[in-house]
């Protein structure tokens, strides 16, 4: 049996709002228990991961610029192999049911978020590498436009996800 030492490193992260926050990792040669408590989580794989799969479930191998869903409530556990990069947006079930409502005149209460693993979704890949990737969250004067990425990300989540019938 090998044991691996975690490797995990929070490059920045940045709470934007108690419903929005980001955090951009690194990682390799890891096994991880994910518990998703207190927010959804929608992650991208900026490089790497094509070593990567889930353990508790079946799933494909990540990679660059592949995205996973997770939603508040579930867990998974993960193997990690070559070295990678990620960056997760948490947000809460109560805003993005805000926006479902808002913006797509979705009744809340139908809204339930799939666990998605390794998904591709070209427009949302963009705007996180185009826009959060490149932005210095820790300036103050960002956290607006970080709060304005975040819901436009959430709502071509939401499209992309009715569209293919995710939701």
């Amino acid at each position: 049996m090998s044991f691996f030492k975690s490797s995990k490193v929070c490059h920045r992260q940045q709470g934007i709002t108690p419903k929005l926050a980001w955090a951009q990792y690194s990682n390799a040669y890891d096994r991880l228990y994910y518990q998703n408590d207190k927010f959804h989580t929608l992650s991208l794989y900026l490089s790497g991961g094509e070593q990567t799969h889930r353990t508790d479930i079946r799933s494909e191998l990540g990679g660059a610029g592949k995205f996973c869903l997770m939603p508040q409530g579930s867990e998974s556990r993960w193997q990690l192999g070559d070295p990678q990069q990620f960056m997760h947006l948490y947000f809460t079930d109560s805003h993005l049911k805000q926006l479902a409502l808002q913006v797509f005149d979705i009744d809340p209460r139908q809204l339930a978020l799939p666990d998605l693993t390794f998904f591709s979704q070209p427009a949302l890949e963009a705007m996180y590498r185009q826009q959060m990737l490149l932005m210095d969250w820790s300036a103050p004067e960002s956290h607006l436009a970080m709060a304005q990425m975040s819901d436009t990300i959430l709502v071509n989540l939401l499209f992309w996800s009715t569209k293919t019938g995710h939701l």
